[in-house]
């Protein structure tokens, strides 16, 4: 018996949510359920959801069940939760699974685990055929904060369209917050006005607000490029462009975390990123250089991209990986590294990443994000 373990709450994390509801509908043959006290011994246990206290529910499924854990990108900032994981997870028989292939190696490493495997995580198909566009009508779907850098790309795109007389549109869906700016200990000034002054301004740029799904699916459907300059600290698999790559969309990308997998895989732009005092920043000048020579993906194109990406995100292909991951040998969980084990007692005070840290534990933990 194979079972899915659920949880009854939605997480703060949308995106999250809709890689879950996804991950469930592609298992059909797993039993799906929300009470650990109808586990076995002999089951064989995924646990959804992340927002759930894993550690509790851990300790009440028998010894010799064994698990599977998705890690969403938490390693880096749930620092308590991994405080008490990595000692209930110690002699249980473990594997661990990523959405991206560097991720994978950033988990290996903390874990001090060969159990981590790569399985794309799943996503419907788009139902809808590219259409035929003449221009650049160019999306970032997302958060609006500053380590997905979503202002630097907005001043750089007004730039160039600007001195080149591009007749390119920027559109920008997605809210504005400020999670995160704490774990490196810094603020930028009036982000959030700065970011609106340039959407009211520039004619290049189309600001369409914090969109529906099936809002969000129209923008896809009428844009033919998608772009993200993120450094986010868990950019581990970037839902909004894996969606966009299933309406056909070229990607203009930074070479940072889950974005390898789409550079690696799919038509598209890889923009440098450097790490320069515990920040990675992509290469704006870099980005600028492409807009100049920048084209729209031909309907061919976009159709291949689309039937491309319809199998490397499909159920099946998802199911093939997870099967493999839970058909190889199993083996028990003997602990974390001795860095991640230094970077837990660390952060009970600041963040590794925190300017106020006097150890830099930020490069050694994100080389596994740059090529």
């Amino acid at each position: 018996m194979k079972v899915i373990l659920v949880s009854k709450s939605n997480h703060f994390w949308k995106s999250l949510d809709l890689i879950i509801r996804f991950i469930r509908d592609s298992l059909h043959e797993w039993k799906m359920v929300d009470d650990f006290r109808a586990i076995n011994e002999d089951d064989i246990v995924l646990l959804l959801n992340d927002c759930d206290v894993w550690e509790a529910v851990i300790a009440n499924i028998p010894k010799k069940t064994k698990l599977l854990i998705p890690i969403f990108g938490n390693l880096t900032i749930e620092i308590n939760r991994w405080l008490a994981l990595k000692d209930v997870l110690v002699g249980r028989e473990v594997k661990f699974i990523c959405g991206s292939k560097r991720q994978v190696n950033q988990v290996s490493f903390l874990l001090n685990s060969s159990e981590v495997y790569e399985c794309v995580f799943p996503l419907a198909a788009s139902d809808v055929q590219p259409r035929d566009t003449s221009g650049v009508e160019m999306l970032y779907a997302g958060r609006i904060t500053e380590q997905k850098n979503t202002l630097a790309l907005m001043q750089s795109f007004h730039k160039i369209c600007r001195l080149f007389d591009l007749d390119f549109t920027l559109n920008i869906a997605g809210d504005f917050h400020e999670r995160g700016h704490h774990l490196h200990g810094f603020k930028t000034d009036n982000y959030h006005d700065a970011c609106e002054s340039i959407m009211q301004q520039s004619p290049y740029i189309k600001y369409h607000g914090n969109l529906s799904q099936i809002d969000l699916h129209e923008l896809y459907h009428s844009t033919n490029i998608s772009v993200s300059l993120s450094t986010y600290h868990d950019e581990d698999f970037g839902l909004s462009i894996a969606q966009a790559l299933l309406y056909g969309h070229k990607v203009v990308l930074s070479d940072w975390g889950g974005h390898g997998n789409y550079l690696d895989h799919f038509d598209s732009i890889s923009v440098p990123v450097s790490i320069k005092e515990r920040l990675a920043k992509p290469d704006l000048s870099s980005f600028e250089k492409t807009l100049v020579k920048l084209t729209p993906p031909t309907i061919f194109s976009m159709e291949d991209q689309k039937q491309l990406a319809e199998s490397y995100f499909s159920f099946e292909t998802f199911k093939e990986s997870l099967n493999s991951a839970v058909e190889s040998p199993w083996n028990e969980f003997r602990g974390i590294s001795d860095f991640y084990s230094k970077y837990l007692r660390i952060s009970k005070n600041y963040y590794p990443f925190h300017r106020d840290q006097e150890e830099n534990l930020y490069d050694p933990i994100y080389q596994f994000y740059l090529r």
